[in-house]
Parts: structure tokens; sequence; C-alpha cells
């Protein structure tokens, strides 16, 4: 057996938002309080989170779900920035503009590190040396000999 609705109009919503302002914004009188309660009753999500379940109670509606604070707000363009840099690389393919950079990273650089070590890799001592001493294994001979 289902449970009767109970339908409820404005009125009762807009005397239980009426009461909770003047409880909670006492500094709220006349047609600012009126128009902090049109405004509730028009952007629901904005009232705080006990506002809304007793408001969500009133209209027999299901208690609204936050997966965050309610004050964050989502910009979606934001968002589908996020979500593209996120999966960027799941429709990456090699095409006439970026082979040529992908060859140069993949295989220049690290070549032209393995040459420079490798050609010099009999240059240099590391061994403890003196000051005034050379970090050359060979130093050239000095201008007195």
């Amino acid at each position: 057996m289902s449970q009767p609705s109970t339908q409820v109009d404005g009125s009762s919503i807009e005397k239980s938002l009426t009461e909770w302002y003047k409880e909670h914004a006492p500094a709220l009188s006349g047609p600012q309080l009126q128009q902090a309660v049109q405004l509730g009753m028009s952007q629901f999500r904005t009232l705080p989170i006990e506002k809304q379940r007793e408001i969500a109670a009133i209209r027999n509606v299901p208690e609204p779900v936050h997966h965050h604070e309610p004050t964050l707000r989502q910009d979606p363009a934001i968002e589908r920035w996020r979500d593209m840099r996120d999966h960027i690389h799941e429709g990456f393919r090699f095409t006439r503009y970026n082979t040529g950079p992908a060859l140069f990273y993949a295989a220049v650089i690290p070549v032209a590190f393995f040459a420079v070590t490798y050609y010099t890799k009999d240059r240099w001592s590391w061994m403890g040396k003196e000051r005034g001493e050379s970090l050359l294994k060979r130093p050239p001979p000095s201008p007195s000999q």
C-alpha cells in the first residue's frame, strides 16, 4: 500500500521560509524579507542543507543529494577542458604535424646525449683533485716544459 501524497501549496513553503529567515537573519524585514523568501523559493539549491531537507519534507519529495558543498559552482567550460585533458592520449595518432617532433624527442635527443657522454667519457677524471689541478685525464703540457 502506498501512502497518500500530501500536496502542499506554495504558501506553506513561503510561511516556512519566512519563519526561517526571521530566526536566522533578524536584520531582514519588510521588502527585503519578502525578496529573500521569493529568492529562496526559486533558488532551492542555494538554501542551507537543513532548510532544503525541511522543504523537501513539506513538498513530499526525496531529499536533495549533495556530492560536494552546495556553495561550489561548477563551470561547464572548465569541466569540459579537464575532461579533454584527461582523455587526450586516447585519440593520439601520428600525423604529418606531430611525427617530426615525436621522432625528435624520442630519437634525436637521446642519441645526442649518448654521443656527448660516449665521446667525452675518457676526457675527464673526477677523482679527488687539489686546487689548481686540471680535471682533464691528460692535461696539456705546461708552458714551462
